[in-house]
């Protein structure tokens, strides 16, 4: 009863372990690996058939909010890269599911967080959310 998104099986292993990989290093060092997100990019190139239009929608659903919110000084450039990567790598709705359900669960979180520790400047590492997001999105469409 899923959507026909039209993205294989090689797209969603590759996007999972990257944002598995982003994930971990975000945790440990508080930065997304720019290599990741081209290795991202690139491997998108070898799966076919591609509607390239839906991924450059995808990419720019992905970069353009998390790289307004970089120059605004609330985010990573790191995010921005990764969100278009997966927003390139998958398909235009693919992508806005898994940044709508990593933007609420990180919102939800965060605000947890600041309930309890009181710090209003407190920012969490975005990758484990866009990782979640990733996996109910995964859910959703099956």
């Amino acid at each position: 009863m899923g959507l026909d998104l039209n993205v294989s099986l090689y797209s969603i292993i590759i996007v999972t372990i990257v944002l598995i990989a982003s994930t971990i290093t975000d945790l440990k060092k508080r930065v997304i690996e720019p290599w990741l997100c081209l290795a991202l990019v690139l491997a998108a190139f070898i799966d076919q058939p591609k509607d390239y239009a839906m991924s450059l929608l995808g990419l720019a659903v992905g970069f353009i909010p998390f790289f307004l919110m970089a120059i605004a000084g609330n985010g990573g450039g790191g995010d921005a890269l990764l969100a278009g990567a997966v927003g390139w790598s998958t398909h235009l709705y693919l992508a806005a599911y898994t940044l709508l359900g990593a933007t609420f669960l990180y919102a939800f979180v965060l605000l947890i967080v600041v309930i309890v520790t009181k710090d209003k400047k407190k920012q969490l590492p975005f990758a484990p959310f866009m990782l979640s997001g990733w996996l109910l999105s995964l859910f959703a469409i099956i």
